[in-house]
């Protein structure tokens, strides 16, 4: 199992397909509602920032407390969303190191990745029963 204390970078890209269990995983790993946050509740964020004509470090501020992100490929589509929310998480990650899950990451976020600056990927190819704590370990890193 994937130890944060361990890692040499401050952002971890876990990639899975459905039922994998990758919100268990980070639960395991201390994920709690109050220091999560969605990629959708990211861009509603994003959204407030230009309508309060607000900065990204007030943002980076306002969400210091997050620790892990899920379902990050919910922003595929969008180049200019993807690199902003790569800002944000590159900036959040000089204070703690950050977790994101999602599915396809080099697929779905080709922008979001160019844009991250260092981090590592793991990649997990098969499911696990959701019944039980997540207990998968890489297949492919970064």
């Amino acid at each position: 199992m994937f130890d944060m204390e361990n890692c040499n970078t401050g952002i971890v890209l876990i990639d899975a397909p459905t039922g994998t269990g990758k919100t268990q995983y980070i639960k395991q790993l201390g994920a709690t509602p109050v220091n999560t946050l969605t990629s959708e509740q990211l861009v509603d964020a994003f959204l407030q920032m230009c309508r309060s004509e607000s900065s990204l470090d007030d943002l980076v501020e306002k969400f210091r407390h997050i620790v892990y992100f899920e379902n990050m490929e919910s922003l595929c589509g969008k180049e200019e969303t993807q690199k902003l929310a790569a800002q944000f998480i590159r900036k959040l990650s000089e204070r703690k190191p950050i977790t994101l899950t999602g599915i396809n990451f080099r697929q779905k976020l080709p922008f979001f990745l160019s844009n991250l600056g260092e981090y590592r990927h793991f990649l997990y190819a098969s499911k696990v029963e959701t019944s039980r704590p997540a207990d998968i370990s890489p297949s492919v890193e970064k």
